[in-house]
């Protein structure tokens, strides 16, 4: 499979998130975080399993928060990326879609001034606004 392909092995795909959720959920736990929230590609991947978008890009556009004891994580994908998610993945929650306004150069993403606002409804959403949270630098 690549990076920038869905599995069509469901199976084998939940099994694989759901091992990489226990471990950063004991870790967690060991660590007292309450959630994590990744962005950057090789978290992303190994939260979700989920791939990235097909151009390097856009390859931090899609969010994912992980509350302590969760089985699996909850979504903010890039709001045209999410259409492919419902379909192969069902069992993800996506708690918000975050917009890309206008021009679909990666470098103008006219919407990404409402994705701090989003992620912080998210936060409240998940009941974590007011708890302690490992954040991905996106880097």
């Amino acid at each position: 499979m690549k990076i920038n392909q869905f599995d069509q092995d469901n199976g084998t795909l939940q099994r694989l998130v759901k091992a990489n959720v226990s471990r950063l959920n004991t870790l967690m736990e060991r660590d007292r975080v309450d959630g994590l929230l990744v962005i950057t590609v090789d978290n992303w991947r190994y939260l979700t399993g989920l791939p990235i978008h097909h151009s390097v890009s856009y390859a931090n556009v899609n969010a994912a928060i992980l509350r302590r004891g969760d089985k699996l994580p909850s979504l903010l994908p890039l709001d045209f990326f999410a259409s492919g998610i419902k379909p192969t993945a069902p069992w993800y929650e996506i708690v918000k879609e975050l917009p890309f306004l206008g021009s679909m150069e990666a470098y103008q993403p006219i919407g990404i001034d409402k994705w701090p606002g989003l992620m912080a409804d998210a936060f409240r959403q998940l009941g974590l606004a007011d708890k302690t949270l490992a954040i991905d630098p996106g880097l």
